[in-house]
């Protein structure tokens, strides 16, 4: 079971048409995934005759959760759009480009779409090229670089029947939500008389989701859930997968080892994870020094001038080590490129208004630092 879980936990689905080895090998293990997926996490698995697939909603979202190569609002949008647009295909039903450009053209809200802009006719093929990888459609004939060099340029898709899965299944009317939280609390209003079986779901979703669970005011009852069955979660998670799990006063982690592969993992194998590492490496230093001061939920508040001046040292210090691109980079690019990844992936929080960054305990976990022989003579 644990390769199988570990691999629906890693990829979106696991379609039929693109490796019915795997396909049939996840479909043959489905009832003991099934049961730990629903009873443990409360996350239903669809399975056809195309895909199999577990429905991952996360219990909170978060910055890193969205489409890796989508840059704007508008991609999401036209994602949406071809969506829809899919939903009158069959499948195996075949398309051209100007078909789907039409129709979004005719659909879109505001209607602000001018095919002749390059910006927006790349948008739409960074969209088209996702939904090709993701297997939502295949391309028949021709190549989107044509309709990237001109808005006359064609290309023959077909529709593979897997668009109805892509997004969640609702059991309730959504008309009516008017805030996004209305989306993370329609996971739990059927289930209002058992908020026991509520907290599990959450905890479980919590660690396996993301890269790290808080104590906040609206968690209390999470982490009073980890101190009574801690122990008991523990033994079901690293009985499946190889991984620790670590419990703190105000936040708790699953350290994954290095036999488990379930999505995407920090550190990764990339320039931009060591220099968040080096960057937290001199956070520490600065909080073993006592210059800086955690707060009583272990949280560090920092001014951001302070913060940036953090991060310039990180590259004055060792951007020898670095890549081209990175050690090229001017300092406030380098400042501003760090701050945005170290948003995105949630170890910090810019508070704008009030010129400072919120540091999450996550930074305590993990360090990084160039070789002394580096320091010294400046050689990798």
């Amino acid at each position: 079971m644990t390769n199988v879980l570990e691999t629906l936990l890693e990829k979106r689905w696991i379609l039929k048409s693109s490796d019915k080895a795997l396909y049939y090998q996840c479909r043959d293990s489905l009832g003991e995934v099934r049961r730990f997926a629903v009873e443990k996490m409360g996350c239903q698995i669809v399975e056809n005759s195309l895909l199999v697939k577990i429905e991952k909603i996360p219990a909170k979202p978060e910055n890193y959760m969205g489409i890796g190569c989508f840059d704007s609002v508008m991609e999401y949008v036209l994602l949406c759009m071809m969506l829809m647009f899919l939903e009158d295909k069959e499948p195996e039903e075949q398309f051209i480009l100007s078909q789907l450009t039409e129709y979004i053209a005719s659909n879109v809200p505001d209607g602000n779409i001018d095919w002749t802009l390059y910006t927006q006719r790349r948008q739409l093929v960074k969209v088209l090229r996702y939904a090709a990888k993701t297997g939502l459609i295949r391309i028949t004939d021709g190549s989107d670089d044509m309709f990237m060099d001109t808005v006359l340029g064609e290309v023959l898709y077909e529709n593979t029947g897997t668009s109805q899965y892509f997004m969640r299944n609702f059991s309730k009317d959504i008309m009516a939500y008017t805030k996004p939280q209305d989306f993370e609390e329609s996971d739990w209003f059927e289930m209002n008389e058992d908020r026991g079986i509520v907290r599990r779901h959450r905890v479980y979703k919590r660690l396996l989701f993301s890269l790290g669970m808080y104590r906040e005011e609206e968690t209390d009852e999470d982490f009073e859930y980890l101190k009574y069955y801690g122990r008991r979660l523990e033994d079901d998670l690293e009985k499946i997968f190889d991984c620790q799990l670590h419990i703190h006063r105000t936040s708790a982690y699953l350290i994954l080892g290095d036999g488990c592969k379930m999505g995407r993992e920090f550190p990764a194998n990339n320039m931009m994870s060591d220099l968040l590492l080096l960057c937290a490496g001199l956070i520490r230093e600065q909080v073993d020094k006592g210059k800086i001061v955690p707060l009583a939920d272990e949280t560090i508040r920092i001014s951001e001038v302070n913060f940036d001046q953090i991060v310039s040292t990180v590259k004055e210090k060792y951007g020898n080590g670095f890549t081209k691109s990175f050690r090229e980079m001017a300092s406030l690019e380098f400042v501003k490129t760090l701050k945005e990844e170290l948003c995105k992936m949630n170890f910090i929080r810019m508070e704008k208004e009030r010129h400072e960054i919120v540091i999450f305990p996550i930074i305590a976990k993990m360090t990084g630092r160039f070789p002394d022989t580096f320091l010294n003579k400046g050689e990798v």
